[in-house]
């Protein structure tokens, strides 16, 4: 799936909560999936119930894998009653800043978690909190970390089908928030962290122009991930670094360019391994960007954008100069995100 409909990103805001310490996490979650289910919490209870429903029960998996490479890290994780609802709510206000009359066309909700709801589905909630009562609304998600791509390229073929000099802006807005008994580890991956990020998305002017955008998902060969074992995971991950450099080269080609012209790569968070497979991909060619806050751990969907935030607070991009996102993961998803700097 890909797109050539230029359209404009502005007003980047990100919400990263208080980081905490992961090993202390490690424990609850533990705890959590062998007592099955929280009974005081009814909101997260719902979540238990469908994974015993389909036995995905996590308890000696979450015990298999590599805990002690990351027991040491902080991760943001969000406490008490917030939820990534609230995270989702304080960045669309951000992004609207000064501007809260502004009609908007559409609001999407991107995300890769499953979110605990009995009332609103997640989308619908922000826009009532936000009184976007004007836009239409959707929510993308299964498509892995690569659901920030896909609503762009969702975006593009709406704009595509209207009087742009008449495209009123729309919102993006990707927000997870790992719940139990969703895992935040698995094997050597780096651990999961909460977090959400919100743009506009224009189709005439504005501090990025998208250039070109493609995401890609694929079944795994291996069955339910959390039966899996150390060699499958490898396997899954050895797969996804050789769909990138397919993907890659196709997806540059397509578009007149190489890696050469690329003047920063900005890719998910995902593991060491695939950071080093990125690096290897365009040795010589292009930077890659590690962020700084919580480099060892994936932010899943909005990843990608609050890298690409830090880099510009960093002065790490300048005007006319190309940058290329690279979501990826959980296990089968890609999504590319080619960018060029407006202003």
């Amino acid at each position: 799936m890909g797109s050539k409909q230029s359209l404009y990103l502005s007003r980047i805001s990100t919400t990263v909560p208080q980081q905490q310490p992961l090993e202390g996490l490690i424990r609850a979650d533990m705890i959590t999936q062998q007592d099955g289910k929280d009974e005081a919490d009814h909101l997260h209870s719902a979540l238990h119930a469908l994974y015993h429903e389909y036995g995905l029960l996590l308890a000696n998996r979450l015990m298999e894998s590599d805990a002690n490479l990351y027991r040491s890290e902080q991760i943001p994780v969000v406490v008490g009653e917030t939820t990534a609802v609230d995270l989702a709510v304080q960045c669309v206000e951000a992004t609207l800043a000064g501007q809260q009359q502004m009609r908007t066309a559409y609001l999407l909700y991107a995300h890769e978690t499953t979110v605990p709801s009995l009332t609103l589905t997640p989308v619908l909630k922000v826009k009532k909190l936000t009184r976007r009562k004007e836009s239409i609304s959707f929510s993308v998600s299964h498509q892995g970390s690569a659901s920030f791509a896909t609503a762009i390229n969702l975006l593009s073929q709406f704009y595509a089908q209207s009087d742009q000099a008449e495209a009123a802006p729309s919102i993006i807005v990707a927000a997870d928030q790992i719940s139990p008994p969703q895992p935040r580890l698995f094997f050597t991956s780096y651990p999961k962290g909460d977090a959400a990020v919100s743009c506009l998305v224009q189709p005439e002017a504005g501090d990025w122009r998208v250039i070109a955008i493609q995401s890609h998902t694929w079944a795994s060969p291996h069955g339910n991930p959390y039966d899996w074992g150390r060699r499958e995971f490898l396997a899954t991950e050895q797969v996804l670094l050789h769909a990138l450099e397919s993907m890659l080269d196709r997806f540059l080609g397509a578009n007149g360019t190489s890696l050469d012209q690329i003047d920063l790569i900005v890719p998910q968070h995902l593991s060491d391994s695939f950071f080093s497979g990125v690096q290897r991909l365009v040795s010589g060619c292009s930077a890659v960007y590690r962020r700084t806050n919580a480099s060892r751990c994936n932010l899943l969907t909005s990843d990608c954008l609050i890298s690409l935030a830090e880099a510009v607070v960093e002065d790490r991009i300048k005007r006319g100069e190309y940058v290329l996102l690279i979501q990826a993961g959980p296990i089968s998803s890609l999504g590319l995100v080619l960018l060029q700097r407006e202003t």
